[in-house]
């Protein structure tokens, strides 16, 4: 059990270390605009939300990474300034 967790460590150790990141490049890129039917139940549930959805806009994209087109969202703040930054990954 000890020599298990230390290997785990190791390896999780060296993947920091070893391991790279890719600047991917963004190759479709499409306006997503919210039905009236979403805005709808964001509203029912949250009508605070109504003001923030007005300050963003909402992307489809794809992007190359390893050779591999990988598909996401963006929400991009309309206003100039520097805002928090999230990125979440999901293998479907």
């Amino acid at each position: 059990m000890r020599s298990t967790l230390k290997t785990l460590l190791l390896f999780t150790f060296l993947n920091c270390f070893l391991s790279y990141s890719q600047n991917g490049k963004i190759i479709e890129k499409e306006r997503l605009i919210l039905s009236d039917s979403t805005i709808a139940k964001i509203h029912k549930t949250d009508s605070t939300m109504m003001k923030a959805l007005k300050e963003i806009e909402f992307f489809r994209i794809t992007y190359l990474s390893d050779s591999l087109k990988i598909k996401g969202f963006i929400a991009k703040p309309i206003r100039e300034g520097s805002f928090p930054f999230n990125l979440s990954s999901i293998n479907i």
